[in-house]
C-alpha cells in the first residue's frame, strides 16, 4: 500500500513540472497571434516609409 501511494505521488509530480499538450497549444497560439500582429504593424511601417521616400 505504501509503495503504491509513493508512486502516485511521483507520478503527480512529474506531471506538474511539465506542460501538458493543451498547455503548449495555447502558448503556441498566443505566441502567433501576438506575431502576426508585429508583422502586420512593420509591414504597415514599411509601407508609409515607402510613400514617404517617394513623396519627398
Amino acid at each position: 500500500m505504501e509503495k503504491t501511494w509513493l508512486w502516485a505521488k511521483n507520478m503527480t509530480k512529474c506531471k506538474k513540472r511539465g506542460l501538458t499538450l493543451i498547455e503548449l497549444l495555447v502558448v503556441i497560439s498566443i505566441i502567433s497571434l501576438l506575431s502576426s500582429i508585429v508583422f502586420a504593424a512593420l509591414n504597415s511601417a514599411r509601407e508609409k516609409a515607402k510613400v514617404a521616400k517617394v513623396r519627398g
